[in-house]
């Protein structure tokens, strides 16, 4: 089925549907991007996956896809692909559920009914790939703090202005008393002549005198106030939230759990044995038996999610770019 999977997953990069001849379509439907006024955030455009088992005719997609993959014919894609798909219906009977790769799982229902569940972290369109909701800021609120930040400046600047015609008017006070106390004074002494009987007084006119007034010394140090930097610094903070940053994943092995993350599906013990032997990452492996095949797993968990986990980080997805979930 690793066959069919390959092509479904690959298909599915390029095209809104993919139909599974006598089984049902994976749609992809496009969501828009759209803004969530309650966390202030933007989120990006964005695919999800659906099932529809009505679609089941067989619109040559797939089968043409297996036949250039595997160069061969239309006819043997299409016997190939008949087997895969009857695999995936045994598995769907035996289990209740089957693994679509790194799309989803399929379910089967009490009353026979098949649902069809994706992953979360799938990605299936490359050019939205790295998009992140962003934060967003209302034009309202930003206005009004430029509004605020223009009336601190120019308040800022009166102050600064007062402050410096202040200490202009103190400077031009000190330097007129200055010059005024400085200044000499000139006494003019006139004699004035006097009338007597028979007696007659010469007029003697004294010259001036220029009696220079002792000033102490003026001391004209001014205390000027330091100069005022004003700097305001205008930003609109757009936040990425992001995004939630994926935590480093850590290989979880409890054999009671559930689900397994199977990285080979070999035929015998020894074939299982000699492919962890040629791993040399360090990564511990175990080995579980199903349906005849010896399985080579790394993780496990309670669920599908937690089990494939380490294939959503970097490190792991590269390293086991086949990795698949299966059922205990």
């Amino acid at each position: 089925m690793n066959l069919m999977i390959r092509h479904i997953e690959y298909l599915m990069l390029r095209h809104e549907c993919v139909a599974i001849p006598g089984f049902g379509a994976i749609i992809a439907h496009y969501r828009p991007a759209y803004i969530d006024r309650e966390l202030g955030c933007m989120f990006p455009p964005s695919r999800t996956l659906g099932f529809n088992p009505d679609i089941t005719h067989n619109d040559g997609l797939l089968a043409s896809s297996i036949a250039r993959g595997t160069e061969t014919t239309f006819d043997n894609a299409m016997a190939m692909l008949s087997k895969e798909v009857a695999a995936l219906k045994l598995q769907l009977e035996n289990s209740g559920e089957f693994a679509l790769g790194r799309l989803g799982i399929f379910s089967r229902s009490d009353n026979g009914a098949i649902t069809f569940e994706p992953f979360s972290k799938t990605a299936i369109t490359p050019r939205l790939a790295g998009l992140r909701a962003i934060a967003m800021t209302p034009i309202s609120e930003t206005v009004r703090n430029e509004a605020e930040a223009t009336a601190s400046e120019q308040a800022n600047t009166s102050s600064v202005r007062r402050r410096v015609l202040n200490i202009a008017a103190s400077i031009a006070l000190l330097l007129c008393l200055g010059v005024t106390m400085t200044t000499p004074i000139i006494e003019n002494k006139a004699a004035f002549a006097g009338i007597a009987s028979g007696i007659t007084s010469t007029s003697h006119i004294e010259e001036p005198m220029f009696e220079p007034v002792s000033q102490p010394d003026l001391d004209l140090r001014i205390a000027l106030p330091a100069k005022e930097e004003s700097s305001i610094i205008k930003s609109v903070a757009v936040a990425e939230i992001t995004q939630n940053t994926v935590p480093a994943a850590t290989l979880h092995l409890d054999p009671s759990d559930r689900y397994y993350l199977i990285v080979a599906s070999l035929p015998t013990l020894e074939k299982a044995k000699e492919y962890i032997a040629s791993q040399n990452h360090g990564d511990r492996m175990e080995i579980t038996e199903a349906d005849g095949r010896f399985r080579v797993y790394i993780a496990t968990g309670s669920t599908i999610d937690m089990a494939r986990q380490p294939v959503t980080i970097d490190q792991y997805a590269i390293r086991y770019p086949n990795a698949w979930v299966c059922r205990r």
